[in-house]
């Protein structure tokens, strides 16, 4: 024997093909998991991987002085103009403003909603170079009237067609551009590549000279970006009104990982969900590895004779250790091949639970290609090595005194309680989050079947659409109402944060549109027929102004609140009718965790949304009311949707946490089943003369498999000891950060409990039954 023998090795493994096939796959599931979530932190991490300038540019952030707010949107012409000249490391900038109101976008016949809009400066592709896939660059410069599309952007607008010199109109709102309504028309100029790893990621791009938003510089040579933090530490500027800001440069990766008041344009990565995503992919790999582990035990004794065998035949130690390191690394390599299958497989689902667009083409680009591939050496060549230099010097004697005495027992109990006790822990927390996401459906209850409609200008009436549906059946309620919007009510502390109130108004019928619960006060239409401007307070500040629970009514506000006095839209007809419920704020993130602390409601003759309660499932309601829209105003854009939806997809963090759990729950679940179908294979082939014995001597089949059985039972008893404490800790933790929390369950952990032992006991007991309802004299004969 002078080469590695790949016959040798398929014969091994074709000898143990159970523990070769249940080690290949788990170390596959394993380098899967742990590769596509690592895939996806360094994906996020890596903002403007392939921009030549992310390093020697910087971004402005500000504060304003004696506030403490914070912004990255916010910096003004004027304040340009004095950082380029009072820092001279600054070459030059670029200055972008983006639109978060752009209410639809307006190709032919056909509207489209949820589209990013950017405008910037002429210098924005010398700081963001863009592939170019159709048009011209040059022309896109021509003037604001022209648009850069992005690639998906423009297959969504316009399908496979050339949009090159096609028109198409965004409504931007009242003030901004364009017409009165503020809708301006573009010819589309160039389509860029979509870039998912942009700071600045947009649909549509068009070249003016913004106002004020970012700003963006490129610093001169021989400039660090550590040096220009040193020196402009305290650089505070004032703006043309008198107002001072203090101004400090960041990285773009420091400004996308940054938290600021005012919320920015710029990627924000969800760094809670991709912690939590990596932490659970390791766990996955984890199981794995011990999994690899533990059936690699079980192949060794065989292995043994076979190279005691070899050494017969003149085979040498270095020969010996090359077939062994051959024959584990390529056991890894199988693994690792199998594992990029399965990436192909999660890699569209793991988008739509991250909501972050990996693209396939990124796994093996020039950012992953080297963790990947270390990762793999890293997982084959350790215990490849362990492998080729352990085995050749051990003895039968050897290997009897370590892996099938104590010390092997004491190493497979510590894997086996291991690998319950992460699956304990996967389990209990998506359990818990899915307790959680339960409490949040009961609460978004209420809005299941309202919807609301507007056109976006914040201009058009819906006052004659609301007359015209009030004969369609299936409508419970209808009520105008218009934006709702924030007021400050005290002056900035320190650290940013201020006091503020939430101010909506409605109709006639908004309470029964949206389910507001009346506690005190006069009734919603009585308020209306007896004052001209009644308004109404939710609890928490009804009992922060009236401890004594006695509530004013037909008493001004601003007299119980001098802080409204100069705060719209309190004149002096507004008075106080009643309390309602405290509600929530419906349209930012996270809403159903957030309640309104200062609230008020109004009453609207008038207004731009009609929002409507609807029977439960009468979808045809729906359509009805847009056919009235289209008899009213024929072809003119209206906007709806179900405010249930959206306070759910406002809510999607948590989901999307519930969902990775789920998946990786279900996983370690089946690799934990693997494992142990293996080590029971084993366990039973090491008892096959106890067994014999026991059944000569008059055991039953029952008492055999209880027998076969107690030791697996034991782990799972260990293993729920540890998980407990550690997955109620762990998800204490995090619920710290909930408002609304779900109460403590101890089902959850029974439930838990009972998953992992029937699985267990399925996955084991037909071992143990053959094993028990077998031939004893064959038993004792074969030994």
């Amino acid at each position: 024997m002078k080469n590695i023998s790949f016959k040798i090795i398929f014969r091994s493994w074709w000898r143990n093909k159970t523990f070769t096939v249940i080690s290949i796959l788990s170390l596959a599931v394993g380098i899967a998991c742990t590769n596509l979530l690592a895939a996806f932190v360094i994906h996020e991490y890596n903002i403007e991987s392939e921009n030549p300038n992310k390093d020697k540019m910087v971004v402005v952030k500000q504060t304003i002085s004696g506030a403490g707010m914070t912004a990255f949107n916010t910096v003004s012409q004027d304040i340009t103009s004095q950082l380029l000249e009072h820092v001279p490391e600054l070459d030059r900038v670029c200055r972008i403003h983006p639109y978060f109101m752009v209410s639809y976008c307006k190709v032919g016949e056909n509207f489209f909603k949820d589209i990013k809009v950017i405008e910037s400066d002429s210098s924005f592709l010398s700081f963001f170079p863009q592939e170019i896939i159709r048009g011209s660059f040059k022309d896109a410069e021509l003037g604001p009237d022209r648009v850069i599309l992005s690639e998906s952007f423009s297959k969504r607008l316009f399908g496979g067609s050339d949009p090159i010199g096609e028109t198409v109109q965004m409504l931007f709102g009242p003030g901004d551009f364009g017409d009165e309504k503020g809708l301006l028309t573009f010819t589309v100029s160039a389509v860029v590549k979509d870039n998912s790893q942009a700071a600045l990621g947009f649909d549509a791009l068009f070249f003016d000279n913004p106002s004020s938003g970012l700003n963006f510089f490129l610093l001169k040579n021989n400039v660090s970006v550590p040096d220009l933090q040193a020196k402009t530490a305290n650089l505070i500027l004032q703006r043309n009104d008198g107002r001072d800001f203090k101004n400090e440069f960041l990285t773009i990766r420091q400004a996308c990982f940054d938290t600021v008041s005012i919320p920015s344009s710029l990627k924000k990565p969800n760094t809670t969900l991709l912690f939590i995503a990596l932490f659970s992919a390791i766990l996955i790999l984890v199981i794995a590895c011990f999994n690899y582990i533990n059936l690699s035990f079980s192949r060794v004794f065989k292995q043994l004779y076979s190279m005691h065998v070899q050494k017969l035949m003149g085979a040498g130690s270095g020969q010996l250790s090359m077939q062994l390191f051959a024959d584990t690394f390529m056991t890894v390599g199988f693994g690792f091949l199998i594992a990029q299958l399965i990436q192909f497989d999660l890699l569209g689902l793991m988008n739509r639970i991250m909501s972050i667009p990996v693209p396939v083409n990124f796994l093996y680009s020039n950012q992953m290609l080297p963790v990947t591939f270390g990762f793999i050496l890293l997982l084959a060549c350790i215990p490849a090595l362990y492998m080729s230099r352990r085995l050749p010097e051990m003895s039968i004697s050897m290997y009897n005194n370590f892996y099938r005495g104590k010390a092997r027992r004491r190493i497979i109990t510590s894997l086996a309680v291991a690998q319950f006790a992460i699956s304990f822990i996967l389990i209990i927390g998506n359990f818990s989050v899915r307790q959680q996401i339960s409490l949040l459906y009961g609460k978004a209850e209420n809005y299941k079947d309202i919807y609301t409609f507007s056109v976006g200008d914040n201009k058009t009436s819906m006052l004659q659409l609301k007359e015209n549906i009030s004969l369609i059946p299936g409508i419970q309620a209808a009520t105008l109402s218009n934006e709702t919007y924030e007021w400050p009510i005290s002056d900035f502390a320190a650290d940013g944060s201020y006091e503020s109130y939430t101010s909506e108004d409605g109709g006639e019928e908004i309470m029964e549109v949206m389910g507001y619960k009346l506690l005190q006060g006069l009734p919603w239409k009585e308020a209306v027929k007896r004052y001209p401007h009644p308004v109404y307070l939710n609890q928490t500040w009804a009992q922060s102004l009236f401890p004594d629970g006695e509530i004013p009514v037909g008493g001004l506000v601003k007299e119980y609140e001098p802080r409204l006095k100069d705060r719209p839209p309190f004149g002096d007809d507004y008075v106080i009718a009643g309390v309602v419920e405290d509600y929530f704020k419906l349209n930012i993130s996270n809403s159903l965790e957030t309640p309104i602390d200062k609230g008020i409601i109004s009453y609207a003759r008038d207004g731009v949304r009609l929002s409507v309660r609807i029977d439960p499932g009468n979808i045809s309601a729906i359509k009805q009311i847009c056919g009235e829209w289209n008899k009213l105003y024929p072809g003119k854009y209206l906007e709806h949707e179900s405010l249930y939806n959206k306070v759910l997809g406002n809510n999607k963090k948590l989901f999307e946490l519930s969902d990775l759990l789920m998946m990786y729950s279900v996983i370690s679940i089946l690799l934990t089943c693997f494992g142990l179908f293996g080590m029971a294979l084993y366990a039973i082939e090491q008892r096959t003369k106890e067994i014999g014995i026991r059944k000569v001597n008059g055991s039953t089949t029952w008492q055999i498999m209880k027998l076969l059985n107690s030791q697996f039972i034991i782990w799972i008893g260990i293993a729920f000891a540890i998980a407990a404490p550690v997955a109620w800790w762990l998800i204490g933790e995090w619920m710290k950060s909930i408002v609304y929390r779900a109460d403590f369950s101890i089902w959850i952990y029974i439930l838990s409990l009972f998953i992992v032992l029937v699985i267990t006991l399925l996955t084991i007991s037909w071992h143990s039954f053959r094993a028990a309802s077998g031939n004893p004299v064959k038993a004792l004969r074969d030994e």
